[in-house]
């Protein structure tokens, strides 16, 4: 479905499969798609414009770090929460996989690649998060822990 989408646009698609399946099972990918079983998640996220995404805690806090706005697509337990937050901070948009096509994901990422509120908002928290951040505490902490 996500090839079928973004198949004839101008978007440059990662796409992780997950290890369930082969990258080759899915046929001949367009030159604008990248798939591969796994990605550097974080060094995706910093160059991403858009996150298509489960809305699970870890992957969303991610992209608001890097501050890319999501399109959350919850199977399971917090999930759902998550991605209703998502929508009510105006960091995102979500919609229910059950009931998704080709042709609604690729206008789903239209509207949340021009939707500059949600694009301000992302920005805005990715801002607040790395203002807030202390690496170099924060990793001596962990090592006097881990050492104790």
């Amino acid at each position: 479905m996500c090839i079928c989408a973004f198949e004839n646009t101008d978007y440059y698609v990662c796409m992780s499969i997950g290890t369930k399946c082969e990258v080759d099972q899915l046929g001949e990918l367009p030159d604008n798609f990248l798939v591969k079983n796994v990605f550097p998640q974080l060094e995706i996220l910093d160059k991403a414009d858009a996150f298509i995404t489960h809305a699970g805690f870890n992957s969303v806090n991610e992209a608001l770090y890097f501050g890319v706005p999501m399109l959350a697509f919850p199977l399971v337990n917090d999930q759902h929460m998550t991605a209703k937050r998502l929508v009510s901070m105006n960091l995102g948009l979500s919609d229910n996989m059950k009931e998704l096509s080709a042709e609604k994901l690729k206008g789903q990422i239209q509207q949340l690649l021009s939707d500059e509120t949600i694009k301000e908002n992302c920005l805005r928290i990715s801002n607040e998060m790395k203002s807030c951040s202390n690496w170099e505490l924060t990793v001596e902490k962990l090592e006097s822990y881990v050492n104790k």
